[in-house]
């Protein structure tokens, strides 16, 4: 994948998780641990926590740097989560704006296979997108308006910011 695709697919999970953010608001405090029934996850944070463990796991991959001790029994609020999150973002961002395009599109001994660095980036970027539909139906189920979040509502968001 290219640098632009890859540009722009972090800049949708960043107006996505945004979407997310407003979302949360309407919802009381305790809604994040809230029990749900009827999904495959225990609460909201579980897929949240899932998503921001993987960064962090994926990007030290890359990198070689350690991981950050997260344990989800820690994370007991939105901001906490966010937190975790705003941790990774940038390093993930240097990455796809910093290593050169031969190193990009080259394989590496990362642990799946020898796999590109540009294939790694979409696969967490792709990853982090493939959860969006359990976030929803789990703000759904909470009473929060669900945000739209299609790929085409951030482009029109976006289109309109140029």
């Amino acid at each position: 994948m290219n640098r632009d695709a890859l540009r722009e697919l972090f800049d949708y999970t960043t107006f996505t998780w945004a979407t997310y953010g407003r979302a949360m608001q309407q919802l009381p405090p305790d809604a994040f641990l809230r029990p749900i029934e009827g999904s495959g996850w225990t609460s909201l944070k579980q897929p949240l926590f899932h998503i921001a463990a993987g960064w962090d796991e994926w990007i030290c991959e890359l990198t070689g740097a350690e991981p950050q001790t997260i344990e989800s029994e820690d994370v007991t609020t939105w901001e906490q989560m966010e937190a975790i999150r705003s941790k990774m973002r940038p390093l993930l961002l240097r990455i796809i704006e910093e290593t050169p395009d031969e190193e990009l599109h080259s394989t590496t001994d990362v642990t799946v296979g020898g796999r590109s660095r540009s294939d790694i980036i979409a696969h967490i970027l792709l990853h982090e997108r493939g959860h969006h539909g359990d976030v929803s139906t789990l703000l759904s189920a909470l009473g929060a308006e669900v945000p739209m979040s299609d790929y085409l509502v951030y482009a029109w968001f976006r289109d309109r910011q140029k």
